[in-house]
């Protein structure tokens, strides 16, 4: 069996969705599989793994030509995202007479427009209330790419629900196969007096309102901003106070180090698809107080859980976890995917 994996970024561009590619790669190979990679960007290429890049549309049209040469003798077509590879992975999937896979992770529609300050709601309201309609062009054609999927890859089963309300896709077309997550050994160190978020400063992450409420408690602990992105001008600018601190992003290791001293952990998102942060705060013994629309799928007390645009509730939730940090676990075990879960996962999809 031969795949071809379109995606949209590819080490040595940085980023979670780069290496989750190049690792799928990598074990697909080892078990056995033959594996063909194009990406946008510049690398080295080689004869199972092309870059292609230059001006939009020019660039556009040359990976859809290469891409279809690769597939030439593959079986399948994989895509790792619905617009920017999506449409020219279906493309080639037709005329090639090939299965066509598609793995969702973030949203598109949602995320621009919130990021653009169109709206403020979460992933699930945003779908709800028909607002991704609006965009008429964009909206046709995820439903005529959706529909020649043979299966789709989704992460949480929270997304899942949300597009086959949407857009119809049918129940034995949908497969969860989460990140991959391997939990640390939780650490035993002593609490500080820290408040910690990290990750992408982007409009969605509720990071404004985050600060504004933070500067209304009183209290001895700090926030500490972890990350960047192209609200940090912004924030930092709001956070002019001696109580909270914007540090850039640091390597995982040390992350975690200072996950596991930290006194709570927050992450306010409008909506999140199974947040690593949060899972890794969790793994730690870390208490974390992150938005209701998590997609995790984990018994969480729900004084760790917050409406993301209810201000009041943000703040009144962040000063009690300050006050009482003690750990409590829910029901439910810390979900723990391997390497080799993700992989196999993968085949039996392929076997469809």
């Amino acid at each position: 069996m031969k795949i071809v994996l379109a995606t949209a970024i590819y080490p040595p561009a940085i980023g979670g969705p780069a290496w989750y590619v190049k690792n799928l790669a990598e074990g697909l190979k080892e078990a056995g599989r033959e594996v063909a990679i194009l990406s946008y960007g510049k690398g080295d290429s080689s004869g199972d793994l092309g870059f292609v890049s230059g001006p939009s549309i020019r660039r556009h049209l040359k990976y859809f030509l290469k891409l279809f040469g690769m597939s030439g003798n593959a079986d399948i077509v994989y895509a790792f995202d619905p617009l920017a590879v999506g449409l020219l992975a279906y493309l080639v999937s037709k005329l090639r007479g090939i299965k066509f896979v598609m793995r969702v992770g973030g949203d598109y529609l949602w995320e621009r427009d919130v990021e653009a300050g169109r709206i403020w709601c979460t992933l699930r309201g945003y779908y709800e209330s028909g607002a991704w309609k609006k965009h008429i062009i964009v909206s046709f054609l995820l439903k005529r790419i959706f529909a020649g999927v043979h299966q789709f890859i989704f992460t949480t089963q929270f997304q899942a629900d949300i597009y086959q309300k949407a857009f119809g896709i049918h129940k034995e077309k949908i497969n969860i196969v989460p990140n991959p997550f391997v939990a640390p050994l939780a650490a035993e160190v002593a609490r500080g007096d820290k408040i910690i978020f990290a990750g992408r400063f982007i409009k969605l992450k509720n990071l404004k309102n985050l600060i504004k409420v933070f500067k209304e408690i009183e209290t001895d602990c700090r926030l500490v901003l972890i990350g960047d992105g192209p609200e940090k001008a912004k924030l930092m600018s709001l956070a002019k106070d001696t109580k909270i601190v914007i540090e850039p992003s640091v390597p995982h290791d040390e992350l975690m180090r200072k996950i596991a001293s930290a006194r709570a952990c927050v992450l306010p998102s409008l909506s999140e698809v199974s947040p690593n942060f949060a899972l890794e705060c969790l793994s730690l013994k870390t208490p974390i107080l992150l938005t209701c629309e998590n997609g995790l799928g984990l018994d969480l007390p729900d004084a760790w859980l917050l409406n993301p645009v209810d201000v009041a509730d943000l703040k009144n939730k962040l000063k009690a976890i300050i006050v009482n940090p003690d750990f409590i676990w829910g029901k439910n075990s810390l979900p723990v995917w391997s390497r080799e879960n993700v992989i196999n996962a993968h085949l039996d999809v392929f076997q469809k």
